[in-house]
């Protein structure tokens, strides 16, 4: 039973890495003021 526990909580850490990781590809997709001349503060 605690095998089969342990396995479950790996699999949901590396779903939840993936998650992450295409979070933080779709907010670099999406982001405006790097992509946008008219945020420039400089």
């Amino acid at each position: 039973m605690i095998r089969f526990l342990r396995e479950r909580e790996v699999v949901h850490f590396q779903r939840f890495g993936e998650a992450i990781a295409l979070a933080k590809e779709r907010m670099n997709q999406k982001n405006v003021y790097l992509t946008n001349p008219a945020f420039d503060p400089a």
